[in-house]
């Protein structure tokens, strides 16, 4: 997908927020059972997200099974929550990390999936939620330690830079690219080939052409919901429903028949998003 470019940087700089607030922390506690479900362990949903944390070197324990340490001291763990805003169709988790008192540390991006297996949805969902971590390892400092030393000061100027340079040629880029996709529980492997000229216009679901600019009678207004904002046009119609991100300016799209951000780029709006393995973008012309 084109849209790589955007999607690394949000993850990116979600990431190292992640990472500077974790690092206050010496456990990762997951419940044994999630308040979102009636049983423990309930679609080994638990079992997956102490796995996923295990691979990346977290110190990771289940909510009843503590350490010395950390049945003297509970501000020494950081709390895993399971959001699920799923319905009969499409499975969405979002993991939420709180401390001793209750208080939101951080989110991820929502994790989707359309598996109609109960099981596999969720893991699905959760590994999709869990990419927002990806590359995170962790390196607890006590407080101590931290009164006695430096501020470690995490930089990406470069990296940031880098993703959005990148991007700026993805917009101006109107060849499609095609992406094969193999998918096992454990891993995904992907192969881009070269991109191919095309001269099709494709449209979206809305009935505007990719690549064009909005219409200045097809205004949207954002209206605040939990989480995000609700895109709302003249009739009035909810056209779109987007989730806050740690970067500003980036949203996710969380339509049920839309999979993709909606970011602000040069002034302008923009809505990108895959459609029957083509990547489609176009302008939104939107009021806050």
């Amino acid at each position: 997908m084109r849209n790589i470019a955007l999607v690394l940087m949000v993850f990116l700089m979600g990431g190292a927020m992640a990472f500077a607030q974790f690092s206050d922390y010496k456990y990762i506690v997951v419940p044994k059972k999630f308040a979102a479900f009636k049983n423990e362990n309930q679609h080994a949903t638990s079992t997956l997200v102490k796995y996923l944390f295990d691979q990346q070197g977290f110190n990771v324990v289940y909510e009843g099974d503590f350490p010395d340490d950390l049945n003297r001291d509970r501000c020494l763990g950081l709390w895993v929550r399971l959001w699920d805003d799923s319905n009969l169709f499409v499975t969405r988790t979002t993991l939420a990390f709180e401390d001793c008192e209750n208080n939101l540390i951080f989110q991820t991006a929502q994790g989707r999936s359309k598996l109609k297996e109960y099981r596999a949805s969720y893991e699905e969902a959760i590994r999709g939620a869990f990419a927002s971590l990806k590359g995170m390892t962790h390196n607890y400092v006590p407080k101590e330690k931290k009164e006695g030393t430096d501020a470690v000061t995490l930089n990406f100027d470069n990296d940031v830079k880098s993703l959005e340079k990148e991007a700026a040629k993805d917009l101006e880029n109107k060849s499609s690219q095609v992406v094969e996709q193999k998918s096992t529980i454990e891993e995904q492997l992907y192969k881009s080939k070269e991109p191919v000229a095309s001269t099709m216009v494709k449209k979206d679901t809305a009935g505007s052409n990719t690549g064009k600019s909005a219409s200045k009678a097809d205004i949207l207004y954002a209206q605040p919901i939990e989480k995000g904002y609700q895109l709302v046009d003249t009739t009035p119609k909810v056209r779109y429903k987007l989730q806050k991100t740690s970067v500003p300016d980036v949203y996710l799209v969380v339509d049920d028949d839309k999979n993709g951000i909606v970011f602000k780029k040069d002034g302008k709006w923009f809505l990108q998003y895959e459609d029957d393995d083509q990547d489609v973008m176009k302008e939104l012309n939107i009021k806050f």
